[in-house]
This record gives structure tokens, C-alpha cells and sequence, in this order.
């Protein structure tokens, strides 16, 4: 069952590490440079080294104030006069700082986040730079790569289609949106396939899809038949040992097949494909296939029964119609240079 709802543990595992790995180098670096800042004022400045060595001893007099007994002067006014101590101290440093050409903050971490100081985290909430971060390794580990900055809803040009096939293209991309909005939730669709010539969108939207999926929390990984073939055929038959890289195709709450049918044909492409789509069914989880073949019955005669049974009972399946808009984008610039 999909998630309803998404948080950080959304994101798949390596994204999360890959992150954290990023956070603490950020946090790690800005430390270390706080460190040879400070170093250089110790050796310019001593006087602000002997402030920093009292003020870390007040708290352990206010740790030593805690435990006293018998004391006349009531605890509270004890800690008072070591927090004013401590306030002195920290006034006479950043005089000190002043007076040597320093800022007051200069030995301080110059943390790139000022919310987080690059932790991720403002208490035990996600800051926005983290969840920033999440989408932006999820981007790059998707497999779309720069599609996913040139390729959204709001670019998709509905007027790029000819007049007879741009309602049928209008309602196609209404509910695509919708099944962006929907998805996770517990009666949505979750599987859906865009098939039809090439150049039509349907990698376009697939991609729309995608970007709106991983902005959300959500693990999207998208790649070709053709690859996802070959890296099962890879793994398989190898003479040498090879990573497993195939966990992804499984584990991911959406998988996008771009270009089925452009993969060599054989038993074993035929029942890994089945494989992938049935072990997605069972597990409730959400899949597009886009194809450049024409319709249902064209699949029927690229593929075996169960993968076509599989697609027909458990896809919503959508007819991309026009003339290829590659093409007559290419046209209109070239019309337009004249």
C-alpha cells in the first residue's frame, strides 16, 4: 500500500545517505574553519583565549552551584551572578575582537544555513534546505536528468497539437495531473500507460509526473526498456561479479518504463518485464509505461499473454493522437529564423 502521507524516510535509502554524507561535511567544514579562525586570534590576541578558557568553566561552576548545600544565598541568585559573569566575559571578548580588527562573530562556524547550522534540522523538524537537498539528489538519482528541468506541466504546449486531436490531448494531460495529485492516496490509479507515436509527450508528461512525485517525497526512478534489460541481462549473465543495481526497479514507489518495445524481444526479456510488473502489482506499487506502439493489440502481438493481461486489467491506458511536435516545433523555429 502507498504511502499517504511523505517525510524524509520517504526518500530511498541512498538519496537519504548520500544527503546526510553532504550535511556533514557542510557542518564538518564549517567547524574546522571556525577552528583556524579562532587559532589565528589566540596567537594575535591571547587575552581572548583566557575569556574563552573562563567562559567554558562557568558552566561547570553552575553545574557545582547546583550540587552545593548549605549555602545561605538561595540557588537562583547564585546562577544569576554566573550567567551575568558570563554575560561580562562575552561582552569584554567581542570589545577585544573590536579593537584587534576582528568581528565579534569572526571565530564563530560560518554555517551555510542559519536555521539548521547545517544539521538539516530546527529541533526535530526537517529544515527547508534539507528537504531542498532530498529533491535535488532525488532529481539526479532518478534518471532523468536535465529532462526533469526542461519537461513539467506548465510547459506542456497543448496548442503544439493539430485542433482535431487537442481535446483528446487536453484530457489526457488532465488527468495525468490528476494522477500526480492523487497518487499515495489509498484508491488513486497507480499504474498507467501513455502509447502512441513517437514525439507525441509521452515521455514529457511521464517526466512531469515524475518531478511532481519526487517534490513531494516520493521515490520515482525512471529508465528505458532497452536499459532496464540490459542491466537485468548484465547481472544475470555476467561472467564477473557486478553490483546488483536492479533492487531499484522494485523498491521505488513509482517506476516509468520509457520506450517499451525498443528492447530485443526474447524469453528471458519477456519474463524478466513480467517479473517487474507483477512484483509492482503485488506490492502496490505504482508504474508507467510509455510506448510508441499504436494500440493494445499491437502489444499483443510484441508480447506473451501475461504481460499484456497484466497491463489490460491493471493499467488506465491513454492514446497519444497528432503529428509529432518535435518535429513541428522544429519547423515553426525554422519558419520563424526566415
Amino acid at each position: 500500500m502507498l504511502r499517504k502521507e511523505v517525510s524524509v524516510i520517504s526518500y530511498s535509502i541512498d538519496v537519504r545517505k548520500k544527503v546526510k554524507e553532504y550535511f556533514d561535511e557542510k557542518q564538518k567544514k564549517a567547524i574546522e574553519e571556525a577552528q583556524e579562525r579562532r587559532n589565528e586570534v589566540y596567537l594575535r590576541v591571547p587575552a581572548v583565549a583566557e575569556i574563552d578558557d573562563a567562559l567554558a568553566k562557568t558552566g561547570l561552576k553552575v553545574y557545582a552551584e547546583a550540587l552545593k548545600k548549605g549555602n545561605p544565598v538561595p540557588l537562583e541568585e547564585r546562577i544569576e551572578a554566573l550567567h551575568e559573569e558570563n554575560r561580562e566575559l562575552q561582552s569584554a571578548r567581542a570589545d577585544i575582537l573590536k579593537e584587534a580588527g576582528y568581528s565579534a562573530d569572526y571565530t564563530k562556524p560560518r554555517y551555510e544555513c542559519k536555521k539548521c547550522n547545517d544539521t538539516g534540522y530546527v529541533g526535530i523538524d526537517p529544515c527547508e534546505c534539507l528537504i531542498k537537498a532530498l529533491r535535488r539528489e532525488s532529481y539526479l538519482n532518478s534518471g532523468l536528468g536535465s529532462m526533469l528541468a526542461d519537461q513539467s506541466f506548465d510547459n506542456f504546449d497543448i496548442s503544439l497539437y493539430p485542433e482535431k486531436s487537442r481535446k483528446m490531448m487536453e484530457f489526457i494531460l488532465l488527468q495525468t495531473k490528476q494522477y500526480a495529485e492523487d497518487f499515495g492516496k489509498e484508491d488513486c490509479d497507480k499504474n498507467i500507460m501513455f502509447y502512441g507515436g513517437t514525439g507525441l509527450g509521452k515521455t514529457h508528461l511521464s517526466t512531469a509526473v515524475a518531478k511532481k512525485l519526487i517534490d513531494r517525497g516520493f521515490y520515482v526512478v525512471y529508465d528505458t526498456a532497452l536499459n532496464i534489460m540490459h542491466t537485468f541481462e548484465r547481472e544475470r549473465f555476467s561472467k564477473i561479479d557486478v553490483p546488483v543495481t536492479t533492487d531499484k526497479y522494485f523498491e521505488c514507489d513509482l517506476l516509468i518504463i520509457d520506450d517499451l518495445g525498443s528492447e530485443f524481444a526474447n524469453s528471458f526479456t519477456h519474463a524478466t518485464l513480467y517479473n517487474i510488473l507483477n512484483t509492482r502489482l503485488c506490492a502496490d506499487k505504482g508504474t508507467i509505461i510509455s510506448t510508441n506502439l499504436s494500440s493494445i493489440d499491437a502489444m499483443r502481438k510484441a508480447y506473451d499473454e501475461r504481460i499484456v493481461s497484466r497491463v489490460v486489467g491493471s493499467y488506465r491506458s491513454f492514446g497519444f493522437v497528432g503529428e509529432d511536435i518535435r518535429l513541428r516545433t522544429r519547423k515553426q523555429n525554422v519558419s520563424g529564423n526566415k
